[in-house]
């Protein structure tokens, strides 16, 4: 951080326009700042990368940058709502500590509601991928790596159902007042911190690790690059229980987040993987040495907490539904919750191992 700064420069805010792009001008105001010694406008070129629901990723290009100085960078600009599952005190140390051990990309610097990164070679992966067999593989040992080789100087217990109810509560102030309003009724109709406490309950029954979880994994914030997948969006980053994580990924081959018809997404649970593709994804992640007995016991474990991965994204999509994104917020948390009662009726009832 140069400390010549004013403190209004350094508290200032990349602003994206009605269409989620950024004024070239301020590109150039901040890459001067925080990554090289000079930038003007006419030396800038900015492009889309990709925009989710948490972040927008941007290419910046510096088209005569000075002897040493880097040709580009990643600026990523948080997007959509940042409460209790965002870990925000931490999250600039988590980035930074990563990157630095190289799980995720090198942080350059901070800026208020955003950061200037290592740009890695690559491609995010599509949705239609994760039906690649070999690439599951190594999406489960890219994942393998994740858990086992991070180490942080935070907390070390898992926040999960404390950040839930936090989210209850924050879901509680939601109002819409467009043709949206039954759909936000019938959900916070719905006894949310009664099934919290079922589901705490049950789920530390259930055989489990604490490891440092991605918390968010899934194809979006995997780059397929020329030495192989590297991990990317630590924003949501926390020790957790690892089966939250694999059992989340199993949800989102399920999920088609990124859709250009309403609602914006598609949820298919025919996609849900079987119980082949899970233990199959298990072993990849444990090791060949994994034992049949380690392999069906997790991949069990991770299909029950799959119940609070749609449970915490669905508070989520709730708390969201006003952000400035067009993305069917409430459609999701309706279709979220409705695959948790599914599910939760399924396990109660001793039923199948191939239910989503």
């Amino acid at each position: 951080l140069d400390f010549n700064v004013s403190a209004a420069a350094v508290m200032a805010q990349i602003v994206l326009d009605e269409h989620g792009n950024p004024d070239a001008a301020q590109v150039a105001q901040f890459g001067a700042m925080y990554v090289w010694s000079t930038m003007a406008v006419e030396d800038t070129h900015v492009e889309s990368l990709s925009g989710g629901l948490s972040n927008k990723l941007f290419l910046v290009t510096h088209k005569n940058p000075a002897p040493g100085e880097l040709h580009k960078c990643v600026m990523r600009v948080k997007i959509g709502y940042s409460g209790a599952m965002r870990n925000t005190t931490w999250e600039p140390v988590i980035s930074a500590l990563l990157g630095a051990a190289g799980i995720g990309p090198q942080i350059i610097a901070f800026f208020e509601n955003g950061s200037f990164e290592e740009f890695i070679e690559g491609t995010t992966l599509k949705y239609e991928q994760l039906s690649d067999a070999t690439l599951r593989r190594g999406i489960a040992q890219a994942l393998w790596k994740f858990h086992t080789g991070a180490v942080l100087p935070i907390r070390k217990q898992p926040k999960l159902f404390e950040d839930m109810r936090s989210m209850v509560a924050d879901s509680q102030k939601v109002s819409v007042t467009d043709e949206r309003a039954p759909q936000l009724q019938r959900l916070l109709a719905i006894d949310f911190n009664g099934e919290i406490a079922w589901l705490e309950s049950y789920l530390l029954r259930v055989p489990h690790k604490l490891v440092v979880c991605h918390n968010d994994y899934q194809e979006g914030n995997i780059i397929q690059s020329p030495t192989g997948l590297r991990i990317i969006d630590f924003e949501y980053v926390n020790y957790n229980f690892r089966e939250f994580d694999i059992g989340n990924f199993f949800c989102e081959m399920s999920l088609l987040n990124s859709y250009n018809k309403p609602p914006y997404f598609v949820y298919d649970k025919s996609k849900y993987p079987s119980r082949e593709e899970r233990e199959g994804f298990i072993r990849a992640y444990l090791g060949p040495d994994a034992s049949d007995a380690d392999v069906a016991v997790l991949a069990d474990s991770a299909r029950k907490f799959s119940l609070a991965s749609h449970m915490i994204w669905s508070l989520w999509a709730i708390i969201g539904c006003n952000t400035p994104i067009t993305f069917g917020y409430l459609e999701y948390a309706e279709q979220r919750m409705a695959a948790y009662f599914q599910i939760k009726g399924d396990l109660l009832a001793g039923v199948g191992a191939t239910a989503s």
